[in-house]
């Protein structure tokens, strides 16, 4: 028999969303047909008169994650084509962005500090679902340090496995993108469009990043 739990559902929201608001109000046919679906499917964890309220919900145990050999295994591919396993966690966590450059050598932009940027305060989510903040951080390194980080993976003895790694940035807060070019790196942390310059190719940027771009 599998285990199961009781959890608290959340506080209501101070905001609402396009068509469904904290009190559980459906404003267009379309949102009613949307969220009939969901419960048909059993997904809709909230009813008519506990929507986000103080209620419980008895959620079945989720199963064990698989390793990861385990779950390449379980990859099913068109003939021809094969799928072999890289890099996993722990080595790799939260891929965001994946870039190769001319030497075969696998960039990943690790989205580590995602959902929340490190020293800023959410104090409004519009009905596009962004988010403002109580300040503009001051792009880096002057600005609030995060978890995200660039890391280079490669595969030193062609056994098709990442045995080596470098880092070549840390401390990214909430970076969204990542791009490879012009002797450097172009990264986006909203606000700002960055170039960290790499001119020697050691691996290492060369200096503070540049602002190309602001306003995101």
């Amino acid at each position: 028999m599998s285990s199961r739990h009781s959890i608290s559902l959340a506080p209501p929201l101070p905001w609402s969303f396009p068509f469904l608001s904290c009190g559980c109000r459906i404003a267009s046919a379309q949102a009613v047909a949307g969220l009939a679906l969901l419960a048909a499917q059993g997904l809709l964890l909230c009813t008519a008169a506990s929507c986000w309220g103080q209620g419980t919900v008895v959620l079945e145990e989720a199963p064990p994650p698989l390793d990861p050999d385990a779950a390449v295994a379980q990859f099913k591919v068109a003939d021809g084509l094969e799928i072999s396993l890289v890099v996993a966690e722990p080595q790799v966590s939260q891929p965001l962005s994946i870039s190769f450059d001319e030497r075969g050598r696998m960039w990943v932009l690790q989205y580590r500090q995602f959902p929340n940027p490190n020293g800023l305060t959410p104090v409004e989510v519009d009905n596009w679902l962004r988010t403002k903040y109580d300040k503009l951080p001051e792009p880096p390194p002057q600005g609030p340090k995060g978890n995200d980080r660039i890391s280079i993976y490669e595969d030193t003895d062609g056994d098709g496995r990442a045995d080596s790694v470098k880092h070549f940035l840390s401390d990214l807060n909430l970076a969204s993108g990542m791009a490879l070019g012009y002797g450097g790196v172009f990264v986006v942390q909203s606000p700002y469009l960055l170039f960290y310059a790499d001119r020697d190719r050691d691996d290492i940027p060369d200096g503070d990043p540049e602002v190309l771009l602001t306003g995101f």
